[in-house]
């Protein structure tokens, strides 16, 4: 706010200074006593003076503040102190009043100066959280744990049943990692360390299924403030083994004694079972020959449809092939 020129103080004194000053009399006090009294509330009042453009605004600022230093006894009159008589003002009071008012118009009110140091704390404080907040922040970022290499990888399929899940990180987490598989029919067991990878071995998954492999662990920054990690990602065991018969689907002139084959895409888990019906042929016991089944057989009768069944129990569910 632009501080007023004295020619304009000068005329803004004289019009509050005579009612004021007879107001200050009517305290009942000794003329010094009142002067004084005046003095402190021009004085008080002279930040709202550039601020304010009514007389009477500031004429009902000033006697508020007059009134307020009334000594406690003071009885106030039944009319109101704004009608009070008015006082004849000395020039020496007058230029006393004209230069308080010149000297403190720029002076910044209690209540604005302590709003602004509140608002000055408040905004240190919210600048000192930010700081505290980032390098916090900064601090776990850092010691977060960065994982360079997944095995399986992620939304890799022809997972074998049997095998292990490794996490190659680039340095070592403070904390001890979890691995688990969902769903949970399958557990994963044997959880040791290789260098920086973790390696968990596994058992017994179930074919042509999705699994999602969870790792977690809790990390701690330089700052001693922890963290939880967590990733996930699916992998898909491999499916039913492709199959290839001999003698093929619907031969004919298929020899009296032979051999039967069941050539599988990779050797099942579980152990093949072969019978024949009518049940007059023999088979004997298959045996694995790379990844094809075995068995021979005899005893069959000319010009007969003989139907042979494969059955391998995967656990969850059976395959069987006819021929």
């Amino acid at each position: 706010m632009k501080p007023l020129e004295r020619h304009r103080i000068d005329a803004i004194a004289r019009e509050l200074e005579t009612g004021a000053y007879g107001l200050s009399l009517g305290l009942g006090l000794e003329p010094a006593s009142a002067e004084q009294i005046l003095l402190e509330a021009f004085a008080s009042m002279a930040p709202s003076v550039p601020r304010t453009t009514r007389i009477d605004q500031l004429r009902k600022q000033l006697y508020a503040r007059i009134r307020k230093r009334a000594p406690q006894e003071w009885v106030p009159a039944k009319t109101d102190p704004a009608e009070a008589p008015a006082a004849t003002v000395s020039e020496n009071l007058h230029l006393r009043l004209v230069d308080i008012l010149e000297e403190h118009q720029a002076d910044e009110p209690v209540g604005r100066r302590r709003a602004m140091l509140l608002r000055f704390i408040g905004v240190a404080l919210i600048a000192g959280v930010i700081a505290f907040l980032k390098v916090h922040g900064d601090a776990l970022a850092a010691a977060q744990p960065t994982i360079n290499e997944l095995s399986p990888a992620a939304a890799a399929t022809g997972v074998p049943l049997d095998g292990d899940v490794r996490v190659k990180f680039d340095r070592r987490p403070e904390g001890i990692p979890t691995l688990r598989l969902e769903p949970p029919h399958a557990v994963l067991e044997s959880t040791h360390w290789d260098g920086n990878t973790l390696v968990a071995v596994y058992a017994g998954l179930h074919l042509s299924t999705r699994y999602q492999v969870v790792l977690q662990v809790e990390y701690r920054s330089r700052l001693a403030d922890v963290a939880h990690f967590e990733k996930r990602w699916t992998v898909t065991t491999q499916g039913y083994p492709v199959l290839a018969l001999m003698p093929a689907q619907d031969q004919k002139l298929v020899p009296r004694v032979g051999k039967l084959s069941v050539g599988f895409s990779y050797v099942p888990p579980a152990k093949p079972r072969l019978t024949i019906s009518p049940a007059d042929g023999v088979l004997t016991l298959g045996q694995w020959t790379g990844t094809a089944w075995t068995a021979g057989y005899s005893g069959l009768k000319p010009l007969t449809r003989y139907e042979v069944t494969l059955t391998v129990d995967y656990g969850t569910a059976a395959a069987s092939t006819r021929g």
